[in-house]
């Protein structure tokens, strides 16, 4: 760089400029010191069309394959919370198989951030590059499971070493219709841990969770207070005939 900018300098006269290094408050205290104005552009920048004999408009970018949009959508929360969970637990639980949870995080970061390509998200790839992007987030997803495993068991075991009892077995990652009909067979309780990943509250309705029955009360941890909810027929399943909402 040196000797480009020894080069021009000595021949400023030639090219009409002289170079220096500087910094960036440098560069624009200069370049406002010139009083430069510049056009202001107020109509739309969409959307973009292509000159030509025949124009081509490019809008399809915004809805072309909605399901590897949405599934991008879901790997992102599902990343968040991952990342949550790793740090608040900070759990001394280690999954089997599994020694560095950072790693395990950082496969489905990885899968999500290449997906940002312009012609990932857009879904203007061809279709086996496509699929790929596809594969690669589902790894991802198995790869950051043991991490939100691992951190709701860290977080259950600190609370029960807060005198808060809960139950020692295993929770599963997503709800285990088999497991409704045996608890609900046996007569027992089923629990449920829904997770906000945002940073404030959300009143939202959850579900909808197959049910086996047609009735189903929900409490919250305490066992003690009633949650708003509601238990509709689903008729999509013979084996689970009814969806619990909460």
């Amino acid at each position: 760089m040196d000797l480009l900018v020894s080069y021009i300098n000595a021949r400023a006269a030639n090219y009409g400029v002289r170079l220096s290094y500087a910094t960036l408050h440098e560069y624009f205290e200069a370049l406002h010191a010139q009083r430069l104005t510049y056009p202001v552009w107020t109509r739309d920048f969409f959307a973009y069309v292509s000159e030509g004999q025949t124009p081509s408009y490019w809008t399809g970018y915004f809805t072309s394959w909605p399901n590897l949009k949405s599934y991008v959508r879901s790997c992102s929360e599902y990343l968040r919370t991952a990342e949550q969970l790793r740090v608040l637990a900070r759990p001394d639980y280690t999954w089997p198989g599994v020694e560095d949870l950072s790693a395990q995080v950082y496969r489905l970061r990885h899968a999500i951030d290449i997906v940002q390509h312009h012609d990932a998200i857009t879904g203007t790839s061809p279709d086996p590059v496509r699929a790929d992007y596809i594969d690669q987030l589902h790894a991802g997803m198995d790869a950051a499971t043991p991490v939100i495993l691992s951190g709701l068991s860290g977080l259950l075991k600190q609370q029960q070493q807060n005198g808060q009892q809960r139950e020692k077995e295993q929770l599963p990652l997503v709800w285990d219709f088999d497991r409704v009909v045996a608890a609900v067979g046996a007569g027992k309780a089923v629990a449920a841990v829904v997770w906000n990943s945002l940073g404030w509250e959300r009143i939202e309705w959850v579900g909808p969770l197959p049910l086996p029955v047609p009735e189903a009360r929900v409490y919250t941890s305490d066992g003690a207070t009633p949650v708003k909810s509601a238990v509709f027929q689903s008729g999509d399943d013979a084996d689970s005939p009814y969806e619990l909402w909460f």
